[in-house]
């Protein structure tokens, strides 16, 4: 089996490690195939989270799906502004960021909290994500990079992966699904 792979691409793994592998970023950046840190019991630590997301449809079923995991969501906003406030505030485990809002970007939000809050793992969520904004979010601090999907699936994968304390802060990689929208 070969075990290359692009950061943000789940694949197969050995048998003996678990049906799925996310091939991360690691800290001496080469990309390599990380254990699926999906739970394989019944029992895990919630996390606490604030989105970012200017859509407030987006926004509300981002926080009911986070909810509805036994997750805690301590902030929902809608700018670049608020964001900031809100975890350098509330201090969350995680930020859901969207990349793009009335006030700035979310990668600018992102390189910011790395410097200021580097305990808050940063998930980049975008519409669209080419190679080049992929790099600038892992460039800029974020631990994951997700699509906006329908199914959602993509950014609990991303929730899930960086739960582990052993995932954050060296996590750099990106989880990503092949499908979005465009907002």
């Amino acid at each position: 089996m070969n075990h290359r792979c692009r950061a943000g691409d789940w694949v197969d793994q050995l048998p003996t490690r678990g049906p799925k592998a996310l091939c991360r970023r690691r800290g001496d950046g080469h990309d390599a195939i990380m254990p699926s840190s999906k739970p394989r019991t019944g029992a895990r630590e919630p996390v606490t989270v604030c989105i970012v997301e200017d859509h407030e449809i987006l926004r509300r079923a981002m926080a009911g799906l986070i909810a509805d995991r036994g997750d805690r969501v301590v902030a929902s906003v809608a700018t670049v502004a608020a964001g900031l406030d809100a975890v350098l505030t509330l201090r969350p485990s995680m930020a859901v960021i969207d990349n793009q809002l009335p006030d700035g970007r979310g990668v600018d939000l992102c390189r910011t909290l790395s410097s200021l809050a580097p305990e808050v793992a940063v998930i980049l969520h975008s519409g669209t994500i080419t190679d080049d904004l992929r790099r600038e979010a892992l460039d800029a601090g974020a631990a994951a990079v997700v699509t906006k999907s329908i199914r959602g699936a993509a950014l609990l994968e991303a929730i899930d992966a960086l739960r582990l304390p052993a995932s954050h802060p060296a996590v750099t990689g990106a989880a990503d699904e092949p499908t979005g929208s465009t907002s």
